[in-house]
């Protein structure tokens, strides 16, 4: 039997790769659908901000995509500690990302652990390419994407039509047959 500081320790490290394995998939996850939606309206050549809305500044503040996101629906879903980390930041700053995900925070909000990785296991998203892109936006609950993509097309003003045209799309498809979170 192993003794109980070394047990505690083994559960805790088991713990925090498993926070960290959700926490990377919702980042994953966000990435992938920034990077679908550029890909098909436009390129993926874009800066990250032309879909997120820019960083503050002390000297600058720009609408941003997360402004205008409602408040998940499936926190229930969801392992606790990963979506507060994911909504109000890492302990500490990084010099590789910023403190706060509030994509990341809402899918996984919606989303929850089960649909997260049943969307992340179905292919390797990278490199992205349409037929990738297609596939991935479909696989998203319509109820947690299309909130994304109608504020994504107000911070996107150059791509506004073509990323409407995307929702458009993907709204006629729900009439068909309905793509919810499980609940």
């Amino acid at each position: 039997s192993l003794p109980a500081n070394r047990k505690e320790l083994e559960e805790q490290a088991a713990r925090n790769l498993e926070i960290g394995k959700k926490y990377v998939g919702s980042k994953l996850l966000s990435i992938s659908i920034l990077a679908a939606f550029a890909k098909l309206t436009g390129g993926d050549d874009a800066p990250m901000s032309l879909f997120m809305g820019d960083l503050p500044s002390r000297h600058h503040v720009s609408c941003r995509l997360e402004d205008y996101l409602p408040d998940p629906y499936g926190l229930d879903l969801c392992d606790e500690e990963v979506y507060r980390v994911l909504s109000e930041g890492r302990k500490s700053e990084t010099t590789f990302d910023i403190r706060q995900s509030p994509l990341a925070a809402y899918l996984y909000g919606c989303m929850g652990d089960k649909a997260l990785f049943e969307v992340l296991a179905i292919e390797n998203l990278y490199p992205m390419d349409n037929d990738k892109a297609n596939r991935l936006l479909r696989r998203v609950p319509r109820d947690c994407l299309i909130p994304i993509a109608q504020n994504m097309a107000k911070v996107a003003v150059s791509r506004c039509e073509t990323i409407e045209g995307i929702i458009a799309e993907l709204q006629a498809e729900s009439v068909l047959g309905p793509n919810k979170t499980e609940k």
